[in-house]
């Protein structure tokens, strides 16, 4: 999503919420149906003011992040992985979608192995 519509996005949502709370202080609040009524209704109205708030506070922090360059490591630095895929009764779809995702992870093809358990009619129907 583009910086620009996130604070449209923002925006939009905190006016949207202004709106309901001053809708929710001016014409919700029973001032005539009893004291046990206008209690309960200020405490709810309490609790969604402050998630609000909680809401001002989290767009707040979301909206300023700065994400750090990543640095760019050449392939004798990696380590060697091994992946292992460990399999009990699945399909043979699924067999071949999950190693054909660990062939193709982002990661030099010279440090990573792959290792599979599978039972051996599974690897006479797959063909990777």
């Amino acid at each position: 999503m583009k910086k620009n519509s996130k604070k449209i996005l923002i925006t939009l949502t905190i006016i949207t919420n202004v709106i309901y709370i001053l809708w929710r202080i001016f014409y919700t609040v029973p001032k005539e149906e009893g004291k046990f009524a206008l209690i309960c209704a200020i405490i709810l109205l309490f609790v969604e003011i402050m998630g609000m708030m909680e809401m001002f506070v989290h767009y707040y922090g979301m909206s300023n992040i700065e994400y750090p360059e990543k640095p760019i490591i050449s392939e004798e630095l990696y380590p060697h992985v091994d992946v292992f895929i460990a399999t009990y009764n699945e399909s043979v779809d699924l067999v071949r979608k999950t190693v054909n995702g660990c062939i193709h992870m982002q990661y030099p093809d010279k440090k990573k192995y792959i290792y599979t358990y599978v039972m051996m009619e599974i690897v006479k129907k797959c063909v990777f």
